[in-house]
């Protein structure tokens, strides 16, 4: 029998107040979905109860978007009235093949939101609830944007994996007739809709959630439910891998898809750390998880931090000491983090995450009256670091600005200020164009939006070139070096292959020689910058000709196929293709990348516990410098121009 409904429709449930301990309440659900709903209206009806962890009671939890925060929908608990959001009552509702009586946790129904203090103390239980439940249920929404067909692909996508490992066919999709793009994923093209639609199914709100990451990374068995259709978590992941690596999805960006193998690298790490009792602690290094999911979104901007302790194998009494406590301020919260990773590591590389200022291209601003050496998490942008380039794979790349001298932090009493112990050795005297932004694209891009990015890339380039003046023949790099050869290392940061320098060397070579995408359209913008119609009748025309003379390696668009090698460079360029990161030239003749927020006449000092250069700006003569961000400078990343002798105490806020 289901619950009863209630006498007085308006009769609102008044949570009863939690005991001590590892106490939960859990919602029971009646036997068959179609018993929640009754009269008119969607109504639907459950009991709440107090149930102890300790007991190991065989529940799931429900994963979803909370959405919007107005409670439009009613819900009967205990035979009273709870507003919860359409959301929550639409991820409820999906649960539809329930046979049995069931018990299920959902975070807004089984936590009292109006009280502060419970709401810490189930915060801070949040792991264990989501790694007691026998399963969890990832709850998308209804299904739109032909979302079934997503389904379907990524499920044809995982045979196909294990039909061409069984045939040894190494082919890249791109490389494909239609004949053989049929026989393995069921599509002729790559603008086929079921390519669209699995690519849009990373694009819903979830997948952008904070504290689905932890849900998912503790969770023995999970499950992706979207409408009628569902997946299994591992089989969607494997999917996702096999569609970027064979190049399935190379007409649309996949900067959503790689943000799902992200979160399943921490799920790898946690559940791998959690096998091996000899690592210290379960998880990840909170810096690194806060640098890695970066990119997600939360109501509340504490939790872009409280989301992630869970994970971490060093947030705890005796390392950071982070706890959740919803009483403290947003600022409070990230900048007693930042004093605690400061002290407890005793290097700047939290420092590399601070984004400060307003960029000229990109009008960013800091959200919060933060000082500019706290890092603001509520950005919800893409972290990328010079130490951490690459992400999903996080390549390390090894830097010592200031050859690796021990750093004490010190700060001013009411820690709001940061004492640095460096110099300023340099000044930035030109930078280079902004490159474009390239934003997540689900659906394939026209002809003319890929030729827009195309040209503009091409203008940055060419305008790159001249500020460095890297096809100078008579010019000498301050290394000694051609300046063709720093310009090519500045470009991908550092970021060498681990084959070495030479190796690395020929690849940039051998792709300014090939049909890369640039080598083949830059001649149209080296000498001058044509109007964008101009480049784009240049092209067509340039289309037409190949198309009688028909090539071999034509693809989408008549663009020469990307080969392995632009690609490999194409992935260490990251920072300089991001949008966020231009060039430079130094009033000492150094060149380097830096965050576009920088500004001719910024400093860029190097300091005790920094890998890497920091850019400095001073408001006013004699008040505390800013912090704009970190910078790749080409001849100093490895300690060529520090000297300890000139360090003096410099106060940042």
């Amino acid at each position: 029998m289901p619950p009863p409904l209630p006498d007085h429709m308006n009769q609102m449930y008044q949570y009863q107040p939690l005991p001590q301990g590892d106490i939960i309440r859990l919602i029971k659900l009646p036997q068959g979905h179609s018993s929640w709903f009754r009269g008119t209206g969607r109504k639907m009806s459950c009991l709440l109860e107090h149930v102890s962890l300790a007991d190991n009671p065989d529940y799931r939890a429900l994963s979803y978007c909370w959405g919007g925060q107005e409670h439009t929908e009613t819900i009967f608990c205990n035979g009273a009235c709870l507003k919860i959001t359409s959301n929550l009552f639409s991820a409820l509702a999906s649960l539809h093949s329930m046979k049995t009586e069931r018990l299920l946790w959902a975070d807004a129904i089984c936590i009292n939101q109006q009280d502060t203090d419970e709401r810490s103390q189930q915060v801070r239980m949040m792991r264990n609830i989501f790694q007691g439940a026998r399963s969890v249920y990832i709850c998308l929404g209804e299904a739109t944007d032909n979302s079934d067909k997503g389904f379907e692909f990524a499920k044809s996508l995982c045979s196909a994996s294990r039909l061409q490992a069984y045939s040894s066919d190494r082919r890249n999709a791109i490389s494909m007739d239609p004949r053989t793009l049929t026989s393995y994923f069921g599509v002729s093209n790559l603008h086929d809709e079921s390519i669209t639609a699995f690519v849009t199914i990373s694009s819903r709100p979830w997948f952008r959630r904070i504290w689905v990451i932890q849900e998912v990374a503790v969770s023995s068995d999970v499950e992706i439910v979207c409408g009628s259709a569902s997946i299994k978590w591992n089989e969607f992941v494997r999917a996702i891998e096999y569609a970027v690596e064979v190049g399935i999805t190379a007409m649309h960006t996949n900067s959503n898809l790689e943000r799902v193998l992200t979160m399943d690298l921490t799920r790898q790490e946690f559940r791998e750390s959690a096998r091996d009792s000899s690592l210290d602690g379960q998880g990840t290094d909170l810096q690194r998880l806060l640098c890695r999911h970066r990119e997600y979104f939360s109501t509340n901007p504490r939790d872009m931090v409280y989301a992630l302790i869970g994970l971490s194998n060093n947030s705890g009494p005796g390392r950071l000491n982070v706890e959740v406590d919803y009483r403290l301020d947003t600022r409070e919260v990230y900048r007693k983090l930042a004093v605690a990773i400061l002290t407890t590591n005793c290097n700047l590389d939290i420092l590399g995450f601070c984004r400060v200022g307003k960029g000229k291209c990109t009008g960013t601003v800091r959200y919060l009256a933060l000082p500019s050496w706290v890092p603001d998490w509520s950005t919800s942008e893409k972290a990328m670091t010079l130490m951490r380039q690459g992400l999903p794979q996080e390549q390390h790349v090894h830097f010592s600005a200031a050859k690796g001298f021990h750093y004490s932090p010190k700060f001013s009493a009411d820690e709001h200020q940061l004492c640095l112990e460096g110099y300023f050795t340099d000044q930035i005297s030109e930078m280079g164009r902004c490159p474009p932004r390239l934003e997540a694209i689900h659906q394939p891009l026209s002809k003319i939006k890929f030729f827009y990015l195309l040209y503009h890339g091409l203008v940055t380039r060419r305008n790159w070139e001249e500020v460095t003046s890297a096809r100078s023949q008579n010019l000498q790099y301050v290394t000694g070096e051609s300046m063709l050869d720093a310009y090519w290392q500045t470009l991908i940061c550092g970021c060498l292959d681990p084959e070495g320098y030479v190796c690395t060397r020929e690849m940039f070579y051998e792709m300014e020689r090939t049909n890369s995408l640039y080598s083949q359209y830059y001649f149209l913008v080296r000498f001058f910058v044509p109007p964008f119609w101009l480049f784009l009748v240049a092209v067509y025309v340039l289309q037409i000709l190949r198309e009688l003379r028909k090539p071999i390696g034509i693809s989408c668009y008549g663009l020469p196929k990307m080969t392995e090698i632009p690609l490999n460079l194409a992935k260490k360029a990251e920072l300089s293709s991001s949008g966020e990161w231009t060039i430079v030239k130094t009033l000492r003749g150094y060149i380097g990348m830096v965050l576009v927020s920088a500004q001719p006449g910024d400093r860029i000092g190097l300091f005790k516990g920094g890998k890497v250069p920091l850019i400095l700006r001073q408001v006013a003569n004699g008040s505390p410098w800013q912090l704009v961000g970190e910078g790749y400078i080409h001849g100093i990343m490895h300690g060529e121009a520090f000297e300890e002798v000139k360090c003096e105490n410099i106060w940042i806020q």
